[in-house]
């Protein structure tokens, strides 16, 4: 069986000369197809931009990268684009939906970009609608959400393009316990579908709920 993701000797810095910053320090890490891996440890240790190096949105300086098996070309800013797309949803902690675009038109943003048909566009909003239980707000626009439910339409939309791979930065971290909880289970129902999940948390208590842990210290990991 196939790494979902396998990174080896992963290299990042930041800046030049003096000010040059190590943030990532020879990382290498797999994660099976199907697990739900929490990624902690204290702020500015790194667990951000592994999330984004492994979506694809910043490059490693050195090192490799595989997803299914196959290399990522991460110096490919195109192959880059088409496989953020393809094969990832993002979940962030502030949310990151269109103020102005409605919750229905929200969720159907990726499929656009993939230019999906309006019928396929419809028929998978209104069943992410049933799963997210927004059914009702399709009208909505984020700023009159709560913030479980602005948090359930962000799942939506990574959702929308059926995507391998979650990467989730601190999903829960404006929400209070009870919302937490909520966004926890829809997290878990995603998994027992077969989307692998990556949540970055400071919150251990969220850590524990996963498959396991894999914890960043100065840029270098600590145990896996």
């Amino acid at each position: 069986m196939k790494n979902t993701i396998k990174l080896l000797k992963i290299n990042k810095s930041y800046g030049n000369g003096n000010n040059k910053l190590h943030v990532l320090k020879d990382i290498s890490l797999s994660i099976d197809p199907g697990e739900m891996v929490a990624i902690v440890g204290k702020s500015g240790s790194g667990k951000s931009t592994l999330l984004n190096l492994i979506g694809g949105i910043d490059k490693p300086d050195s090192g490799e990268y595989y997803f299914n098996g196959k290399q990522i070309n991460t110096s490919d800013r195109k192959q880059m684009e088409r496989f953020r797309r393809n094969n990832i949803g993002f979940v962030v902690q502030n949310f990151a939906l269109i103020n102005d675009f409605k919750v229905y038109d929200n969720i159907a943003l990726p499929m656009r970009y993939q230019k999906k048909t309006n019928n396929e566009i419809k028929n998978r909003v209104y069943t992410l609608f049933e799963s997210m239980d927004l059914i009702g707000k399709e009208n909505e626009y984020p700023t009159a959400l709560s913030g479980g439910e602005a948090q359930r339409v962000a799942i939506a939309r990574a959702l929308a393009c059926n995507p391998e791979l979650i990467l989730a930065d601190e999903p829960t971290g404006s929400l209070d316990e009870k919302t937490q909880e909520i966004i926890l289970n829809v997290f878990r129902e995603i998994n027992k579908q077969g989307v692998t999940i990556l949540i970055v948390t400071h919150d251990h208590d969220i850590a524990r709920t996963c498959d396991r842990t894999v914890e960043i210290s100065d840029g270098k990991m600590v145990y896996v």
